[in-house]
């Protein structure tokens, strides 16, 4: 089956736990997380954040900034094919803005880089598929790795 990794940046003060639900529905959410405002008091992501995490949604604490944007919520989830259409159809329509969108599809080039405190790598490769949490590369050699959505830093 094919599958698809999307990184969603959703201006947190637009939206509510409803719309990340609708939006994630059932597919496999990878991180979910985001940024804090605290110069202007704006902790809407950090309040979603915690009522997604209760209700089992695999979720990290927000970073917390003193600076001049809005609070982010990053979902990061990995859409299997059947649910394609309705993702890409939510994002259009929805009234909530959308910041930021990454598509991770087979296919993409992208470039890894990770630092597990013994390797550091860094490669250009391309997607060839996706398995449980990660995302199967292969590089210029012919390897194939198993990455994590969090080692990829960039996608052209």
């Amino acid at each position: 089956m094919e599958a698809k990794y999307f990184e969603i940046e959703l201006i947190a003060c637009e939206t509510s736990v409803e719309d990340i639900l609708d939006l994630i529905g059932k597919n496999r959410v990878f991180e979910l997380g985001g940024t804090v405002n605290t110069k202007y008091r704006d902790y809407a992501a950090e309040d979603i954040i915690e009522k997604l995490a209760a209700q089992g949604i695999n979720s990290k604490k927000p970073d917390h900034y003193e600076d001049d944007g809005a609070s982010i919520i990053m979902v990061g989830m990995f859409v299997d094919e059947p649910d394609f259409e309705r993702v890409e159809k939510w994002l259009d329509d929805s009234k909530v803005y959308v910041q930021n969108i990454c598509c991770i599809e087979k296919g993409s080039t992208v470039f890894v880089q990770t630092q597990d405190g013994v390797l550091n790598v860094e490669f250009s490769c391309n997607v060839i598929g996706f398995k449980d949490n990660y995302i199967i590369v292969e590089d210029f050699d012919e390897d194939v790795f198993d990455v994590s959505p969090e080692d990829i830093i960039s996608v052209d």
